[in-house]
């Protein structure tokens, strides 16, 4: 009897090799949905717990995007490429600098969560960078090897089986990341408000009332010198 070789398709990044055929295997399992055997449905009910487990993670939001090139054919990753690298590491030891000289805690407070908003932040730009180069690669690679389909039930496992965490401390890590990424720093907002003291703002309060009250004493005295006069 004949036997069929599989054919050997070239992988250009070292760092894939072992991956790519794996994730190979897994589109095949996935592409049989037809099969109802007990090994095809372990394998394929242990890789939506793994899912599962990582949506519970800061990794969900990558995975989604991974998901999504799975099910649309094409690599779609949302995150910065104008990043400064450089910038934004002399931003994180300014404010670390501060943070081991300040005594206040509440500043103290304000300057940690920056600098973990900003570190996630960079992390997350440089795992996107990377992720984004391989999956070109990924997808590729699935195509050669004609499991198409089953990197299309791979995304669609991926979309129905992800539900990210959006409560407790992973909320608490995605509010300091979106923070860090639209620039909002709580030690800014921490030092506008200790430069605007409350005397100050009740100051101003009392001022907007004066113009008010002296228009009306003004109003009042117009009004009776007209009357004298008229009486006059």
């Amino acid at each position: 009897m004949r036997k069929f070789k599989r054919r050997t398709i070239s992988i250009q990044d070292p760092r894939l090799e072992v991956v790519l055929p794996h994730i190979r295997n897994e589109c095949q399992t996935l592409g049989m949905w037809y099969l109802k055997s007990i090994p095809h449905l372990t394998k394929q009910k242990k890789m939506e717990e793994e899912v599962g487990s990582i949506s519970r993670t800061l990794g969900a939001f990558l995975l989604q995007h991974i998901g999504m090139a799975f099910t649309c054919g094409h690599s779609r990753i949302n995150y910065d490429g104008q990043l400064d690298p450089a910038a934004v590491l002399d931003e994180i030891n300014r404010l670390r600098m501060r943070l081991e000289t300040t005594k206040d805690e509440a500043e103290q407070r304000a300057l940690e969560e920056d600098i973990a908003g900003m570190i996630l932040e960079f992390c997350w730009h440089a795992i996107c960078l990377e992720v984004h180069k391989l999956l070109s690669e990924v997808l590729d690679y699935i195509r050669r090897t004609g499991e198409v389909y089953g990197l299309l039930k791979f995304g669609q496992m991926i979309e129905r089986t992800l539900c990210p965490d959006l409560d407790g401390e992973q909320a608490y890590l995605r509010r300091i990341m979106a923070d860090a990424r639209a620039g909002i720093s709580k030690h800014q907002l921490w030092l506008a408000e200790k430069t605007t003291p409350h005397t100050d703002l009740r100051d101003a309060a009392v001022s907007r009332d004066k113009p008010v009250r002296e228009n009306e004493e003004t109003n009042v005295v117009t009004t009776q010198g007209s009357s004298a006069s008229i009486a006059s």
